[in-house]
């Protein structure tokens, strides 16, 4: 799959895709079910997503994130 330089997360609740509808940029999608075949990064690239976490340790960024990240070929470095 083709990206593009934005690339989103968005939940169930559609908030941060409707936000992107509104930029009028070109973007990716990050799929909610980490069992889809999820994009690839074939340049420099925004992550956009929203982040509920309110401090805590565990699950502020969602796990389709997480995966999408630990892609080699995303630019993920540690």
């Amino acid at each position: 799959m083709k990206t593009q330089s934005l690339i989103y997360y968005s939940s169930k609740s559609e908030n941060c895709h409707r936000f992107v509808q509104r930029l009028g940029f070109p973007a990716t999608r990050i799929p909610i079910d980490t069992n889809e075949i999820l994009p690839n990064a074939i340049q420099p690239y925004v992550l956009l997503l929203h982040n509920y976490g309110g401090g805590g340790k565990n699950g502020a960024v969602p796990k389709a994130v997480i995966y999408f990240l630990n892609q080699p070929q995303n630019g993920f470095v540690e």
